[in-house]
């Protein structure tokens, strides 16, 4: 059942983030706004599927502490 299920997950995240990207590729010619929220949606898609597929518990703490009027970049080195 394990196996299934990661390779329904596989098969669904791949195959979403191919036609958001190929969805969103025409917004790079719009102000940048409409791009990120493309990404923001795939965001929202990979969360729903780590949760739906494999029952994972996603967990965003300090969301209130990240400053509104600067831009900012989070890369995650690893999953703890």
């Amino acid at each position: 059942m394990q196996i299934l299920r990661s390779i329904l997950f596989n098969i669904f995240l791949y195959t979403g983030i191919t036609i958001v990207f190929l969805i969103a590729l025409p917004t790079l010619l719009l102000p940048a706004k409409f791009t990120l929220l493309f990404g923001k949606f795939l965001g929202y898609y990979v969360i729903f599927l780590v949760r739906f597929f494999l029952n994972t518990v996603v967990e965003i703490k300090g969301k209130d502490n990240i400053p509104k009027d600067e831009k900012y970049f989070v890369a995650s080195a690893h999953q703890s």
